[in-house]
């Protein structure tokens, strides 16, 4: 099974649906158009675009759930680069973490 990573995508202005076709045409999975492009795609994908390698990481999800993690890739973005094909189209990436949770108690 592929390691799939989600990511936000800022499109340059009014290129928004160019932007998403031409991530579907690299391989890409755009799951939601607006401010920013929605899109998913095997971590090897992402690693081969935009330069942008991944390490193996965990996070507790709460107090509340003692002994429960969550294991995620976290992007290394320090050498992010966008591709010559994207770069009027794209204007940046942006890797999420899973959320924090906070008890409340």
């Amino acid at each position: 099974m592929q390691d799939l990573v989600s990511a936000e995508v800022a499109p340059a202005s009014n290129r928004a649906i160019d932007a998403a076709r031409a991530l579907e045409q690299l391989g890409f999975r755009v799951l939601h158009i607006g401010p920013t492009i929605s899109v998913r795609g095997p971590a090897a994908l992402w690693t081969s675009t935009f330069n942008v390698p991944f390490e193996r990481r965990t996070k507790r999800r709460a107090r509340e759930m003692e002994g429960s993690e969550v294991a995620y890739l976290a992007a290394r973005t320090e050498q992010l680069q966008i591709p010559a094909e994207l770069q009027d189209m794209v204007m940046a990436v942006m890797f999420q973490e899973p959320p924090e949770f906070f008890s409340t108690g």
